[in-house]
């Protein structure tokens, strides 16, 4: 006669299948995150692909439109240089960068001003430039400055200045504007004014100026005939009280 199985082993082998089972469902769902993760760092690979792509063409893009651009500033560049010491003006009449050459030194340097330019690339990086006409003062005739957008810095050259004679040397080391040109540290704050305003639209501060001061030309022209108004009632009052004065 053939003995049925205990319990206690029946209980057993289920537990081992159970076991098995778990074993398996946890591989297979292990199998399934591992492939899910690969498919997700395929994807990954082609979204960043496309944007090393779309760099690339917005750079295109940048440069062609730099190209056009520069050669619209060139012209602007050609008719401005017709109104004698238009770039001086602009300078002296922005409200920030006029604060640095409001002096007679300042004044004096910038009279020999010819022409202001900058020139950019399509990273961000830019370069500030001065033509200055031949003068007694300094030299070279070309100033610049360049700021290059790194990855993690900025990095600033500048040109240099020899001065003709130590007074004109102590002139420019009062003269803000001149010591900042030469200068090479990081600061981008005047630099992204003379960028952003003055290269953009300089006949806004040449123009917005001279309306200004045409404003105060008329606005004393109508103070003076009013003085001259009351001037001409003071004199007929007085005309009448001497004619009333003779009557009595």
């Amino acid at each position: 006669m053939t003995r049925s199985p205990s319990p206690k082993r029946l209980c057993t082998g289920d537990n081992k299948r159970d076991e098995n089972g778990l074993e398996r469902e946890k591989e297979l769902e292990r199998e399934k995150r591992k492939e899910i993760v690969e498919n997700v760092q395929k994807i990954e690979e082609e979204l960043e692909q496309l944007s090393i792509e779309k760099v690339e063409e917005v750079l295109a893009v940048e440069t062609k439109y730099i190209v056009k651009t520069r050669d619209v500033y060139v012209k602007r560049n050609e008719l401005l240089s017709e109104i004698p010491h238009f770039w001086k003006q602009v300078f002296l009449r922005h409200p920030v960068v006029g604060r640095y050459l409001n002096k007679n030194d300042g004044k004096m340097l910038m009279e020999y001003l010819q022409t202001f330019d900058i020139f950019v690339d399509n990273i961000g990086s830019f370069r500030i430039q001065l033509i200055f006409h031949e003068n007694p003062y300094f030299s070279p005739t070309i100033l610049w400055k360049q700021f290059d957008l790194l990855e993690e810095e900025v990095r600033v050259t500048a040109s240099k200045i020899t001065w003709m004679e130590r007074a004109y040397r102590t002139y420019a080391m009062e003269n803000f504007f001149f010591q900042w040109i030469v200068s090479t540290d990081g600061d981008q704050g005047l630099a992204k004014i003379m960028k952003e305003e003055l290269w953009k639209n300089p006949v806004k501060y040449f123009v917005t100026n001279n309306n200004d001061n045409r404003d105060k030309d008329e606005s004393d022209v109508d103070e003076s005939d009013e003085e001259e108004d009351k001037d001409i009632e003071d004199e007929e009052e007085e005309d009448d009280d001497a004619d009333a004065l003779e009557s009595v």
